[in-house]
């Protein structure tokens, strides 16, 4: 897409956003910065093979300034640390960038005003779509130009940045009929000063799991539970998650206790080892 400013100079919006570099959030609410917010951080569909779905996300410009927002459809997938590999969409086989279709690729937002995008899922009439969960991001990237006298030539304009953003909206499907949840415990080490529990999600959707540790001292008794971390994990990906061991926690042997909780409907997952504290 581009941007012609006084019809003698043409942009591409996506080279200047290369060009001087993104500054990216991913997730929605306002950034003090470009004073623009993006709602809602994600959408879930469920579809059906041989039907569609749409939904809305809403960026609304709450600045007293124009802004030009781009849309484009990536992929990505979370690392065995929780981080984010972001990729050119149709990277990876569980894509649902073939099957996304926006109502727009490029809107300018007048000052105060909201602009809306259209998400359309739509599947074929396939096995081959109906027995995985899909995945991708939409990335709502912009400029805020600024037009000032160029002083090299008299009377022509130039375009300036004035601020520049990124946000990145997780999209989802998932089957109606993809039902089962399934997750086991791969390994527990004590590395450091921490403990490292890493898991595995065996089933074919997206889990939220939630991991502790009780450590029990042997020779008292004494028992101490670190927190509960939250890990979204995606289909067949492991996770590690780390849990640092506490300052004042007094020497001696202890009994590790790992335990993963993925489903209130499914057993718990427990590991358990022996450790010099």
């Amino acid at each position: 897409m581009d941007i012609y400013y006084n019809n003698k100079r043409k942009f591409n919006l996506m080279h200047l956003i290369f060009l001087i570099g993104l500054l990216v959030f991913f997730g929605a609410g306002k950034s003090i910065a470009q004073n623009i917010s993006v709602y809602p951080t994600g959408l879930s569909f469920s579809v059906a093979k041989g039907n569609s779905s749409t939904q809305t996300i809403t960026v609304t410009n709450v600045s007293d300034k124009e802004v030009f927002v781009e849309t484009e459809i990536g992929d990505w997938y979370r690392k065995i640390d929780g981080s984010h590999q972001y990729l050119t969409s149709d990277s990876l086989h569980t894509s649902l960038g073939p099957y996304i279709k926006l109502d727009k690729s490029f809107e300018s937002i007048e000052p105060g005003a909201l602009g809306e995008i259209s998400i359309t899922v739509t599947l074929p009439d396939s096995a081959q779509v109906s027995d995985k969960m899909l995945w991708s991001m939409l990335f709502v990237s912009g400029i805020e130009p600024k037009a000032d006298q160029d002083s090299g030539t008299e009377g022509q304009l130039s375009a300036q940045i004035r601020e520049i953003f990124r946000f990145g909206i997780h999209l989802y499907q998932t089957p109606p009929t993809l039902l089962k949840k399934s997750a086991q415990i791969v390994s527990m080490e004590k590395v450091d000063r921490e403990i490292r529990l890493q898991f595995k999600n065996t089933g074919p959707t997206m889990l939220q799991c939630k991991s502790h540790l009780e450590l029990v001292e042997l020779s008292t008794g004494e028992k101490t539970k670190l927190p509960i971390i939250e890990s979204p994990v995606f289909p067949y990906y492991n996770r590690e998650v780390h849990f640092i061991i506490p300052e004042n926690l007094p020497s001696g042997q202890y009994s590790i206790l790992g335990i993963l909780d993925y489903d209130e409907s499914s057993p718990l997952e427990a590991v358990e080892i022996m450790q010099e504290l």
